[in-house]
Protein backbone atom coordinates (compact mmCIF):
# COMPACT_ATOMS: atom_id res chain seq x y z
CA UNK A 1 0.00 0.00 0.00
CA UNK A 2 2.79 2.72 0.44
CA UNK A 3 5.54 3.85 -2.00
CA UNK A 4 8.17 2.04 -0.31
CA UNK A 5 6.66 -0.86 -1.75
CA UNK A 6 6.33 0.46 -5.09
CA UNK A 7 9.53 1.43 -5.22
CA UNK A 8 12.58 0.29 -2.86
CA UNK A 9 14.55 2.23 -3.36
CA UNK A 10 14.84 5.27 -1.07
CA UNK A 11 17.22 8.11 0.16
CA UNK A 12 16.10 8.54 3.82
CA UNK A 13 13.44 6.57 5.75
CA UNK A 14 12.36 8.42 8.16
CA UNK A 15 11.76 6.41 11.20
CA UNK A 16 9.04 8.03 12.95
CA UNK A 17 5.16 6.93 13.05
CA UNK A 18 3.79 9.07 9.78
CA UNK A 19 4.22 6.15 7.85
CA UNK A 20 1.33 4.12 10.59
CA UNK A 21 -0.84 7.33 10.26
CA UNK A 22 -1.03 6.92 6.51
CA UNK A 23 -1.67 3.18 6.94
CA UNK A 24 -4.54 3.42 9.37
CA UNK A 25 -5.95 6.60 7.42
CA UNK A 26 -5.99 4.44 4.22
CA UNK A 27 -7.89 1.51 5.67
CA UNK A 28 -10.53 4.51 7.05
CA UNK A 29 -10.78 5.90 3.73
CA UNK A 30 -11.41 2.19 1.88
CA UNK A 31 -14.02 1.61 4.59
CA UNK A 32 -15.84 4.98 3.78
CA UNK A 33 -15.35 4.88 -0.03
CA UNK A 34 -16.79 1.26 -0.31
CA UNK A 35 -19.78 2.78 1.84
CA UNK A 36 -20.68 5.07 0.16
CA UNK A 37 -23.77 4.36 -2.13
CA UNK A 38 -23.69 0.74 -1.07
CA UNK A 39 -27.28 1.09 0.14
CA UNK A 40 -28.13 2.29 -2.94
CA UNK A 41 -26.87 -0.11 -5.65
CA UNK A 42 -28.65 -2.02 -7.93
CA UNK A 43 -28.05 -5.18 -9.57
CA UNK A 44 -27.03 -4.58 -13.37
CA UNK A 45 -27.05 -6.17 -16.52
CA UNK A 46 -30.25 -6.41 -18.42
CA UNK A 47 -31.88 -9.82 -16.55
CA UNK A 48 -30.84 -7.69 -13.07
CA UNK A 49 -27.78 -10.95 -12.44
CA UNK A 50 -24.71 -10.83 -12.13
CA UNK A 51 -22.22 -13.81 -11.51
CA UNK A 52 -20.22 -12.13 -8.60
CA UNK A 53 -18.88 -15.35 -7.17
CA UNK A 54 -17.07 -16.45 -10.93
CA UNK A 55 -16.13 -12.75 -11.30
CA UNK A 56 -14.48 -13.26 -7.59
CA UNK A 57 -12.87 -16.22 -8.85
CA UNK A 58 -11.10 -14.61 -11.74
CA UNK A 59 -10.14 -11.65 -10.05
CA UNK A 60 -8.46 -13.57 -7.66
CA UNK A 61 -6.34 -15.32 -10.39
CA UNK A 62 -5.51 -12.32 -11.96
CA UNK A 63 -3.86 -11.36 -8.56
CA UNK A 64 -6.27 -8.89 -7.55
CA UNK A 65 -6.45 -8.63 -3.03
CA UNK A 66 -9.43 -8.80 -0.88
CA UNK A 67 -9.83 -5.35 -0.88
CA UNK A 68 -9.22 -4.76 -4.39
CA UNK A 69 -11.73 -7.15 -6.12
CA UNK A 70 -14.26 -5.04 -3.28
CA UNK A 71 -13.58 -1.96 -5.47
CA UNK A 72 -14.27 -3.28 -8.46
CA UNK A 73 -17.51 -5.06 -7.29
CA UNK A 74 -18.74 -1.54 -5.91
CA UNK A 75 -17.98 -0.07 -9.28
CA UNK A 76 -19.82 -3.07 -10.93
CA UNK A 77 -22.96 -1.87 -8.35
CA UNK A 78 -22.33 1.57 -8.67
CA UNK A 79 -22.03 2.01 -12.79
CA UNK A 80 -24.15 -0.98 -13.90
CA UNK A 81 -21.72 -3.00 -15.44
CA UNK A 82 -23.64 -5.81 -17.17
CA UNK A 83 -20.82 -8.64 -17.25
CA UNK A 84 -17.63 -7.60 -14.58
CA UNK A 85 -15.64 -10.06 -15.89
CA UNK A 86 -14.72 -7.71 -18.74
CA UNK A 87 -12.82 -5.47 -15.63
CA UNK A 88 -10.56 -8.05 -15.91
CA UNK A 89 -9.39 -8.39 -19.45
CA UNK A 90 -10.74 -4.80 -21.17
CA UNK A 91 -8.10 -2.13 -20.80
CA UNK A 92 -11.02 0.43 -22.36
CA UNK A 93 -13.60 -0.86 -19.97
CA UNK A 94 -10.90 -0.53 -16.52
CA UNK A 95 -10.06 2.57 -17.77
CA UNK A 96 -13.43 3.93 -18.09
CA UNK A 97 -14.31 3.02 -14.85
CA UNK A 98 -11.19 4.02 -13.07
CA UNK A 99 -11.59 7.45 -14.41
CA UNK A 100 -15.14 7.54 -12.52
CA UNK A 101 -13.89 6.41 -9.29
CA UNK A 102 -10.68 8.60 -9.36
CA UNK A 103 -13.69 11.53 -9.34
CA UNK A 104 -15.51 10.25 -7.11
CA UNK A 105 -12.79 10.28 -4.92
CA UNK A 106 -11.70 13.72 -5.55
CA UNK A 107 -14.81 14.84 -5.04
CA UNK A 108 -15.51 13.18 -1.45
CA UNK A 109 -14.87 14.62 1.82
CA UNK A 110 -12.05 12.80 2.75
CA UNK A 111 -8.69 14.06 3.28
CA UNK A 112 -5.75 14.80 0.50
CA UNK A 113 -3.53 11.93 2.00
CA UNK A 114 -6.47 9.39 1.94
CA UNK A 115 -7.60 10.56 -1.48
CA UNK A 116 -4.39 10.10 -2.97
CA UNK A 117 -3.49 6.44 -1.41
CA UNK A 118 -7.10 5.32 -3.10
CA UNK A 119 -6.19 6.07 -6.51
CA UNK A 120 -3.03 5.05 -5.55
CA UNK A 121 -4.84 1.77 -4.94
CA UNK A 122 -6.62 2.05 -7.81
CA UNK A 123 -3.38 2.35 -9.92
CA UNK A 124 -2.44 -0.70 -8.36
CA UNK A 125 -5.42 -3.10 -9.97
CA UNK A 126 -4.71 -1.04 -13.28
CA UNK A 127 -0.79 -2.92 -13.18
CA UNK A 128 -1.62 -5.72 -11.30
CA UNK A 129 -4.24 -6.64 -14.27
CA UNK A 130 -1.67 -5.56 -17.19
CA UNK A 131 0.59 -7.17 -15.45
CA UNK A 132 -1.45 -10.32 -16.99
CA UNK A 133 -1.00 -10.00 -20.11
CA UNK A 134 2.68 -9.99 -21.30
CA UNK A 135 2.30 -10.29 -25.20
CA UNK A 136 0.82 -8.34 -27.64
CA UNK A 137 1.20 -7.79 -31.27
CA UNK A 138 3.10 -5.60 -32.96
CA UNK A 139 4.21 -4.31 -36.79
CA UNK A 140 5.98 -6.19 -39.21
CA UNK A 141 9.77 -6.73 -39.59
CA UNK A 142 9.96 -4.16 -41.95
CA UNK A 143 10.51 -1.55 -38.96
CA UNK A 144 13.19 -3.14 -37.49
CA UNK A 145 16.15 -0.45 -38.74
CA UNK A 146 19.89 -0.78 -40.05
CA UNK A 147 22.18 -0.93 -37.54
CA UNK A 148 19.57 -3.15 -34.60
CA UNK A 149 21.58 -5.55 -32.40
CA UNK A 150 19.68 -8.33 -32.61
CA UNK A 151 19.87 -12.10 -30.93
CA UNK A 152 19.29 -14.93 -32.64
CA UNK A 153 17.78 -18.57 -31.42
CA UNK A 154 18.17 -21.93 -33.23
CA UNK A 155 17.35 -25.54 -32.21
CA UNK A 156 20.85 -26.16 -32.97
CA UNK A 157 23.26 -23.65 -31.81
CA UNK A 158 23.30 -21.53 -27.99
CA UNK A 159 22.01 -17.48 -28.53
CA UNK A 160 24.18 -15.51 -30.58
CA UNK A 161 24.54 -11.48 -31.07
CA UNK A 162 24.30 -10.04 -34.32
CA UNK A 163 23.12 -6.96 -36.18
CA UNK A 164 20.56 -5.78 -38.68
CA UNK A 165 22.89 -4.43 -41.76
CA UNK A 166 20.06 -4.07 -44.22
CA UNK A 167 16.27 -3.70 -44.05
CA UNK A 168 15.13 -4.58 -48.07
CA UNK A 169 11.35 -4.96 -49.24
CA UNK A 170 11.72 -8.42 -49.45
CA UNK A 171 14.30 -9.37 -46.49
CA UNK A 172 15.88 -8.99 -43.65
CA UNK A 173 19.78 -8.78 -43.46
CA UNK A 174 21.65 -9.71 -40.54
CA UNK A 175 25.54 -10.06 -40.26
CA UNK A 176 26.79 -13.70 -39.57
CA UNK A 177 27.66 -13.90 -35.96
CA UNK A 178 30.89 -14.99 -34.89
CA UNK A 179 32.36 -17.60 -31.98
CA UNK A 180 34.72 -15.81 -29.09
CA UNK A 181 37.60 -17.71 -31.56
CA UNK A 182 36.51 -15.15 -34.36
CA UNK A 183 34.82 -18.12 -36.47
CA UNK A 184 31.88 -17.69 -38.54
CA UNK A 185 29.10 -19.70 -36.67
CA UNK A 186 27.29 -21.69 -39.82
CA UNK A 187 23.43 -21.60 -40.21
CA UNK A 188 21.34 -23.63 -42.92
CA UNK A 189 19.11 -22.18 -45.12
CA UNK A 190 15.23 -22.84 -44.76
CA UNK A 191 16.71 -23.58 -40.82
CA UNK A 192 13.76 -21.81 -38.58
CA UNK A 193 15.25 -19.17 -36.94
CA UNK A 194 14.07 -16.48 -34.01
CA UNK A 195 15.11 -12.90 -33.47
CA UNK A 196 15.00 -10.73 -30.63
CA UNK A 197 15.91 -7.47 -30.11
CA UNK A 198 15.22 -4.11 -27.56
CA UNK A 199 14.58 -0.55 -29.35
CA UNK A 200 15.87 2.49 -27.45
CA UNK A 201 12.61 2.97 -26.23
CA UNK A 202 12.82 -0.26 -24.05
CA UNK A 203 10.21 -2.08 -25.83
CA UNK A 204 11.25 -5.93 -26.39
CA UNK A 205 10.14 -7.45 -30.02
CA UNK A 206 10.80 -10.57 -30.83
CA UNK A 207 9.54 -12.76 -34.16
CA UNK A 208 10.21 -16.45 -35.95
CA UNK A 209 11.20 -16.72 -39.20
CA UNK A 210 13.37 -19.09 -41.32
CA UNK A 211 16.97 -18.50 -42.93
CA UNK A 212 16.44 -17.74 -47.08
CA UNK A 213 20.38 -17.53 -47.70
CA UNK A 214 23.66 -16.93 -46.26
CA UNK A 215 25.93 -15.48 -48.59
CA UNK A 216 28.65 -12.19 -48.51
CA UNK A 217 27.46 -8.89 -49.73
CA UNK A 218 30.51 -6.41 -50.02
CA UNK A 219 32.58 -8.29 -48.34
CA UNK A 220 30.39 -9.01 -45.14
CA UNK A 221 28.59 -12.24 -44.32
CA UNK A 222 25.54 -11.75 -44.06
CA UNK A 223 22.07 -14.30 -43.30
CA UNK A 224 19.11 -13.66 -45.33
CA UNK A 225 15.73 -13.74 -43.63
CA UNK A 226 11.89 -13.93 -44.83
CA UNK A 227 10.10 -11.26 -43.23
CA UNK A 228 7.17 -11.47 -40.68
CA UNK A 229 3.90 -9.27 -41.28
CA UNK A 230 3.64 -9.16 -37.50
CA UNK A 231 6.23 -9.73 -34.52
CA UNK A 232 5.11 -9.80 -30.56
CA UNK A 233 5.84 -7.02 -28.48
CA UNK A 234 7.09 -8.58 -25.05
CA UNK A 235 6.24 -6.27 -21.95
CA UNK A 236 9.77 -7.31 -19.35
CA UNK A 237 9.38 -4.09 -17.32
CA UNK A 238 6.88 -4.40 -14.20
CA UNK A 239 5.56 -1.23 -14.93
CA UNK A 240 4.54 -0.31 -18.01
CA UNK A 241 6.29 2.70 -20.01
CA UNK A 242 4.65 5.54 -22.03
CA UNK A 243 6.85 8.08 -24.59
CA UNK A 244 6.08 12.05 -23.41
CA UNK A 245 8.67 14.16 -25.00
CA UNK A 246 8.23 17.26 -22.18
CA UNK A 247 11.19 19.24 -21.27
CA UNK A 248 12.67 19.23 -17.92
CA UNK A 249 15.72 20.26 -15.73
CA UNK A 250 17.32 18.08 -13.06
CA UNK A 251 19.58 18.60 -10.55
CA UNK A 252 22.31 16.93 -8.76
CA UNK A 253 21.83 15.84 -5.02
CA UNK A 254 24.33 15.12 -2.39
CA UNK A 255 23.71 13.04 0.82
CA UNK A 256 25.71 14.43 3.91
CA UNK A 257 26.46 12.85 6.89
CA UNK A 258 25.78 15.10 10.31
CA UNK A 259 26.97 13.63 13.51
CA UNK A 260 28.54 10.68 14.93
CA UNK A 261 27.42 7.27 16.32
CA UNK A 262 24.02 7.13 17.65
CA UNK A 263 23.70 11.04 16.58
CA UNK A 264 24.61 10.08 12.99
CA UNK A 265 22.30 11.46 10.40
CA UNK A 266 22.16 11.69 6.51
CA UNK A 267 20.43 13.69 4.52
CA UNK A 268 19.59 14.56 0.89
CA UNK A 269 20.80 18.22 -0.28
CA UNK A 270 20.02 19.20 -3.57
CA UNK A 271 22.86 21.45 -5.14
CA UNK A 272 20.29 24.37 -6.18
CA UNK A 273 22.94 27.04 -7.51
CA UNK A 274 23.04 24.20 -10.40
CA UNK A 275 20.76 22.92 -13.11
CA UNK A 276 21.17 20.72 -15.86
CA UNK A 277 18.40 21.06 -19.18
CA UNK A 278 16.73 17.98 -20.95
CA UNK A 279 13.91 15.74 -22.11
CA UNK A 280 11.93 13.35 -20.83
CA UNK A 281 11.27 11.14 -23.73
CA UNK A 282 9.65 8.31 -21.51
CA UNK A 283 8.17 7.63 -18.24
CA UNK A 284 6.93 5.33 -16.10
CA UNK A 285 6.43 4.25 -12.71
CA UNK A 286 9.94 3.28 -11.93
CA UNK A 287 11.58 5.97 -13.68
CA UNK A 288 11.93 7.71 -17.16
CA UNK A 289 14.91 8.21 -19.56
CA UNK A 290 16.31 11.93 -20.01
CA UNK A 291 18.16 13.19 -23.13
CA UNK A 292 20.86 15.89 -22.34
CA UNK A 293 23.89 17.11 -23.61
CA UNK A 294 24.96 16.76 -20.25
CA UNK A 295 25.22 12.94 -19.43
CA UNK A 296 25.90 12.51 -15.69
CA UNK A 297 27.62 9.51 -14.27
CA UNK A 298 26.06 6.34 -13.02
CA UNK A 299 24.48 6.06 -9.78
CA UNK A 300 24.50 10.05 -9.13
CA UNK A 301 21.50 10.83 -7.34
CA UNK A 302 19.45 13.89 -8.93
CA UNK A 303 16.43 15.97 -8.78
CA UNK A 304 13.89 15.72 -11.39
CA UNK A 305 10.94 18.43 -12.56
CA UNK A 306 8.98 17.90 -15.66
CA UNK A 307 5.72 19.14 -16.63
CA UNK A 308 3.14 16.05 -17.17
CA UNK A 309 -0.12 17.75 -18.40
CA UNK A 310 -1.64 21.32 -17.46
CA UNK A 311 -0.80 22.87 -14.22
CA UNK A 312 0.76 19.30 -13.05
CA UNK A 313 4.17 19.87 -12.79
CA UNK A 314 6.10 16.40 -11.03
CA UNK A 315 9.14 16.29 -8.78
CA UNK A 316 11.10 13.08 -8.28
CA UNK A 317 14.04 11.72 -7.37
CA UNK A 318 15.85 9.22 -8.86
CA UNK A 319 19.22 7.47 -8.90
CA UNK A 320 21.15 7.24 -12.70
CA UNK A 321 21.23 3.43 -13.38
CA UNK A 322 23.41 3.80 -16.87
CA UNK A 323 23.56 6.63 -19.89
CA UNK A 324 24.16 5.88 -23.69
CA UNK A 325 26.13 8.70 -25.63
CA UNK A 326 24.23 9.93 -28.64
CA UNK A 327 25.81 11.05 -32.00
CA UNK A 328 26.82 14.22 -32.31
CA UNK A 329 26.63 14.95 -28.83
CA UNK A 330 24.86 14.50 -25.56
CA UNK A 331 23.22 11.01 -24.68
CA UNK A 332 20.18 8.97 -22.87
CA UNK A 333 20.32 8.43 -19.70
CA UNK A 334 18.16 6.10 -17.75
CA UNK A 335 17.00 7.07 -14.25
CA UNK A 336 15.34 5.03 -11.89
CA UNK A 337 13.47 6.70 -9.41
CA UNK A 338 13.83 6.28 -5.95
CA UNK A 339 11.43 8.96 -3.90
CA UNK A 340 7.74 10.42 -5.62
CA UNK A 341 4.68 11.49 -3.73
CA UNK A 342 1.43 9.81 -3.89
CA UNK A 343 0.27 12.80 -5.70
CA UNK A 344 2.93 12.62 -8.11
CA UNK A 345 2.75 9.64 -8.61
CA UNK A 346 -0.61 9.27 -9.17
CA UNK A 347 0.03 11.76 -12.01
CA UNK A 348 2.13 9.60 -13.79
CA UNK A 349 -0.05 6.52 -13.80
CA UNK A 350 -2.64 8.93 -14.88
CA UNK A 351 -0.59 9.80 -18.16
CA UNK A 352 0.53 6.21 -18.65
CA UNK A 353 -2.56 4.35 -18.77
CA UNK A 354 -4.35 6.99 -20.80
CA UNK A 355 -6.86 8.32 -17.91
CA UNK A 356 -5.88 11.92 -17.36
CA UNK A 357 -2.63 13.94 -19.15
CA UNK A 358 -1.86 16.07 -22.33
CA UNK A 359 -3.21 13.12 -24.39
CA UNK A 360 -6.94 14.45 -22.77
CA UNK A 361 -6.26 18.15 -23.63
Amino acid sequence: MNLGALLPLQFIAAADMSQVYIVVGLLLGLALFLFIGSRSSTPSGPSGKVSIGGFRRQAKSAGLEKDQIKILEKAVKDQKIGNPVRLLTHAGLLNKVLRTLIDDVRQSSLGDSQKEALISEFFRIKTTLGNTRKVSSAPGSQIVGQGQTVTLYTRSKPPMESMVTANMESRLSLQVPKTPQGILVRYKVGEPIRVRFVRDTGKVFRFETKILEVTNVDGIDVILLEHVKQMEQVQLRRYPRKEINKPTYFQKVEILTEGKGRKEVKRAVVQKNRRFLGQVEDVSVGGCAIFSRTLLEKNTLVKITFDIGPQQTVNAFGKILHSRSRRPQGGIMHVAFTRVSKQNLNQIQSFIYGITGPDEY
